[in-house]
């Protein structure tokens, strides 16, 4: 290999136009060993990345996606804020009391005993209208037990 400076000249080309593609971030590096070197993973993780997806049983899905949620720093956080956005709100007052009136409104009113009866005279009565005897009979036997004789006597 060379003892000298060496002369590296990079051209980065940008084969898109357009403001939303821009290029990201870039790490160059140089070596003299002939092997790449390999910056980011351990060497289990690049032999499980090594295999095709749909290889790999579940153990080894379980160490890469351990392994890749420990490179993100702020996991944790967002996942304890998607938990917290999971739980249920607490229940208004204001509308709690406003659900309770809409309970009380929904029951059943109970029937008044007065307007039963009422209700049963009333279809007596209707029940007796075509026998005209039957009431004529019933306002003599009326207007007699009313009458101020009668009720003098009695």
């Amino acid at each position: 290999p060379n003892e000298g400076p060496i002369l590296l000249t990079f051209v980065m080309k940008q084969e898109f136009q357009g403001n939303n593609w821009q290029l990201g971030k870039f790490r160059w590096s140089i070596t003299r060993s002939k092997k790449p070197v390999d910056f980011g993973h351990p060497k289990n993780i690049a032999d499980l990345l090594a295999l095709a997806a749909d290889k790999r049983d579940a153990k080894q899905k379980k160490t890469l996606k351990d392994y890749y949620n420990k490179q993100d720093a702020q996991l944790p956080n967002l996942s304890k804020a998607v938990a917290d956005a999971k739980k249920p709100r607490p229940i208004d007052p204001k509308l709690k009391g406003h659900q309770s009136v809409l309970v009380r409104a929904q029951a059943p009113l109970l029937i008044d005993p007065k307007l039963t009866s009422l209700k049963r005279a009333v279809g007596l009565s209707t029940k007796q209208l075509p026998n005209k005897r039957l009431i004529g009979a019933q306002d003599i036997a009326w207007a007699l037990i009313n009458s101020p004789a009668f009720l003098f006597n009695h």
